[in-house]
């Protein structure tokens, strides 16, 4: 039993989600013959990697990551996020929760990243990703994330040639995000005590990537959807428009869709005051329409009519 497990105690339970199959290692997931809709569990490196599965064979896989999670709450862990969103019967889906929540009680996002003791980002849900699209036969990838769910949709579909990203509120650089929660996740999981720290030795942190301005190297290679609330300040002004200057573009600043070339549709919405998402029935809509319109997308996007996407 390894040591992440014995961390866990009462933060997990599967009373609403059911029995998970189990799988002792990665290698074991992989080899497997598992096609069918469930709850599966994966050890791995010291992580406890749980995961959602929703099989549509030959349909687009819809991966989503979760945003921050309160943990003072009730709620236990898994979490898993898409249920309400994901269109039934057009796609399968992969919902993963972020191992690293399970490494102490108060951390509540870890960004996909990994821990000293594993790579999340390297490794393991890559090889997580192209087992599921075996398994259901994808016709495409949609990654989908809000807040440190939404730098997760950035970085993974990166890994994905040709998938399609939808990014809310993203951190795009978890060293400009709120001193304490950042400082939670460094101690936890990787061993660093501050987000000082890393910034006076960036390989305090090994190879995880903390900076998606700089892992895109200005430049959007995935057709992506932008969502960013533009009464959340912290979000604009540290992350969104960091972001875009990165890409060389002017940073949109009134609400609405604007089409940035022929990869990037930035999506300013005011949807309330602070880090606040785009509505249920917004999301809903938006993913029916992404899904609907698949082998279309690069056409949308060169024909700079991506934003009919979010009609």
């Amino acid at each position: 039993m390894s040591w992440a497990i014995k961390r866990i105690g009462d933060e997990r339970s599967f009373d609403r989600w059911g029995k998970p199959v189990e799988f002792t290692t990665l290698a074991s997931f992989e080899d497997s013959n598992v096609s069918t809709s469930g709850i599966y569990s994966i050890f791995e490196q010291g992580a406890l990697i749980d995961l959602n599965v929703e099989v549509c064979v030959g349909k687009p896989l819809v991966v989503f990551f979760n945003g921050a999670q309160k943990r003072d709450t009730g709620i236990k862990l898994p979490i898993f996020s898409g249920l309400s969103v994901a269109p039934k019967g057009k796609v399968s889906r992969l919902s993963i929760n972020d191992p690293c929540l399970y490494m102490a009680d108060d951390i509540n996002m870890a960004w996909y990243v990994g821990s000293k003791y594993f790579s999340l980002q390297n490794s393991i849900v890559p090889r997580i990703i192209d087992k599921v699209i075996a398994l259901t036969q994808a016709s495409s990838v949609i990654f989908i994330g809000g807040s440190a769910g939404g730098m997760a949709s950035l970085y993974y579909a990166r890994k994905f040639p040709g998938a399609f990203c939808i990014t809310s509120n993203p951190q795009t650089n978890i060293l400009d995000y709120y001193k304490p929660h950042v400082n939670r996740f460094l101690s936890n999981c990787l061993g660093v005590e501050s987000v000082a720290l890393v910034k006076e030795n960036p390989r305090a942190v090994g190879e995880a990537v903390m900076n998606i301005r700089t892992y895109y190297g200005g430049s959007v290679k995935n057709p992506t959807i932008y969502l960013q609330n533009i009464q959340d300040e912290h979000h604009v002004v540290r992350h969104f428009t960091p972001f875009i200057k990165s890409l060389k573009m002017k940073v949109p600043e009134e609400v609405g869709s604007k089409q940035m070339n022929n990869r990037l549709l930035v999506h300013l919405g005011d949807w309330g005051k602070g880090h606040k998402s785009a509505p249920r029935e917004f999301w809903a809509n938006m993913l029916n329409n992404v899904v609907e319109n698949e082998g279309h997308w690069d056409t949308l996007f060169k024909e700079k009519r991506a934003s009919e996407l979010l009609q």
